[in-house]
């Protein structure tokens, strides 16, 4: 549907700014001279607020905002460290070579299913046959739901017991939480669900992916933030997406995670 053809660059370039650390935040003083409480948030385009063209319905300025809201003697810093495309091993650098300097009370890193390089090649044909209708309404219908396919195999194995692609993300998420606790930090980890955008409404196949993150936290006492029940108790999921063609979480999903956080 050409209604939701990408364009990222247009699109960056258009809504959004970043800050003189290339970050989609304000600046901040690193040495706090206000005293305010901050919260560093790591993440990938899940956090950064892909396609989201207002930043203050980013859940880290939602969550900065209601924070403030509800404990009027404090003020509250929640600064959006992310990037999109970024791994755990890159969002580790982040915080090792940037993040660390502004000195947070709390690291929370957000992670979704692909950090755990669980997804597959797909196929992708020449962009004529790809928008063609006959295409999507045929071939490009089955290539689609064998790609579904593929990689809910794919991600299960992941998940499933201790995987290298597991081994090797989760060893990085515990670098962060090391280094955040060396700088006086708390560290917590929130998990973005996966509601897929082709068939946002069919039954949540990706348990597995939770439970595997939230036995990883009590074995390391590391707190899990899952909004998952909040997300299936949404009755019309297409509004968790930002589109038919795109799987990032909407405005909505991020109201969501906000809630998690704060509860």
């Amino acid at each position: 549907d050409e209604r939701y053809a990408r364009n990222d660059y247009q699109r960056l370039k258009g809504n959004v700014l970043l800050n003189s650390m290339n970050w989609r935040d304000k600046d901040y003083d690193p040495d706090n001279k206000d005293g305010n409480y901050r919260i560093v948030v790591l993440g990938d385009s899940y956090t950064f607020g892909w396609y989201i063209n207002d930043v203050e319905k980013t859940f880290p300025k939602i969550l900065e905002k209601q924070l403030d809201d509800e404990f009027s003697n404090k003020k509250f810093d929640v600064i959006n460290a992310a990037r999109h495309g970024f791994s755990p091993a890159e969002e580790l650098d982040r915080l090792r070579d940037q993040a660390i300097w502004f000195h947070p009370n709390l690291v929370i890193q957000g992670v979704n299913m692909w950090d755990f390089n669980c997804s597959i090649p797909f196929f992708n044909p020449p962009p004529f046959i790809l928008n063609s209708h006959l295409y999507q309404a045929t071939v490009g219908r089955i290539v689609e739901i064998k790609e579904r396919l593929d990689t809910l195999k794919s991600c299960q194995g992941v998940f499933s017991g201790d995987s290298p692609e597991f081994k090797t993300a989760s060893q990085k998420l515990l670098d962060t939480r090391n280094l955040s606790e060396e700088d006086g930090s708390k560290y917590a980890i929130l998990i973005f669900p996966e509601i897929g955008h082709s068939y946002p409404n069919s039954m949540y196949l990706h348990q597995n992916y939770h439970d595997a993150l939230k036995r990883f936290g009590q074995s390391n006492g590391i707190q899990i933030i899952d909004p998952l029940d909040s997300f299936l108790a949404v009755s019309d999921k297409s509004k968790l997406v930002i589109n038919p063609a795109d799987s990032h979480p909407s405005e909505l999903a991020h109201e969501l995670v906000t809630q998690a956080i704060m509860k």
